[in-house]
C-alpha cells in the first residue's frame, strides 16, 4: 500500500507539473509577451506560478501519503531574503516552495545547477524566472553569473534560493 502511495504521489506530481502547470506557465508567459509587459513583470509572474503549482503538488502529495507537514516558520517576510537549504531529495524542491509562499517569499530567483538547462520544463522556468545556472567544476564565468543575477534579483526586488550541496542524497555511503 505505501509503495502504491507513493506510485500515486510520483504520477501526480508528473500529470499536475507536466500536464497542467508548465502549459499554464508557459501561455502566461506568452501572454504577457503579446501584451508587451515587461521581462521583470514576467519574471515575477512565472515565479508566483511556480510556487503556486509547487505548493499544490506539495500538498496533494502530502495527502496522498498521509504525510501531515508541521512547520515552524518565522512571521512573514516583507523584503527580498537569501534563503539557502539543504537538498536531500526531489521533494526537497517541493517542500521549499510551499515554506516560501507560507512566509510570502513568492518573487524568488533560483541558482540552478547548469546540468538542469536543457531539461524540458525545468530549464525554461529556470530561465524565464531569472534563475541563474551554474557549473558545477569550478568554472570562472560562474562567478560573474552569480554576480549579474544577484544585481538582477535586487532590481527586481526578488530573493535568492540556492541548494549549496547541488546534488541530491543517494543513500549511498
Amino acid at each position: 500500500m505505501k509503495r502504491i502511495r507513493l506510485l500515486l504521489g510520483i504520477v501526480f506530481f508528473c500529470v499536475i507539473f507536466g500536464l497542467v502547470a508548465f502549459p499554464e506557465l508557459f501561455l502566461r508567459n506568452m501572454v504577457h509577451r503579446v501584451c508587451r509587459r515587461s521581462l521583470a513583470y514576467r519574471r515575477q509572474s512565472i515565479a508566483h506560478g511556480t510556487v503556486r503549482w509547487g505548493d499544490l503538488v506539495f500538498r496533494v502529495s502530502c495527502w496522498l501519503m498521509r504525510i501531515t507537514p508541521h512547520f515552524r516558520l518565522p512571521e512573514m517576510i516583507t523584503s527580498p531574503a537569501i534563503i539557502i537549504a539543504n537538498h536531500r531529495s526531489a521533494f526537497d524542491i517541493a517542500i521549499m516552495v510551499t515554506v516560501l509562499k507560507r512566509v510570502g517569499l513568492t518573487n524568488t530567483r533560483w541558482v540552478i545547477k547548469a546540468e538542469l538547462a536543457g531539461a524540458p520544463a525545468i530549464g525554461w522556468m529556470g530561465r524565464e524566472s531569472g534563475g541563474v545556472f551554474v557549473h558545477r567544476s569550478k568554472d570562472p564565468q560562474d562567478i560573474a553569473r552569480m554576480r549579474r543575477g544577484a544585481e538582477q534579483a535586487h532590481e527586481d526586488r526578488a530573493s535568492v534560493l540556492l541548494f549549496p550541496e547541488g546534488t541530491r542524497f543517494t543513500g549511498a555511503v
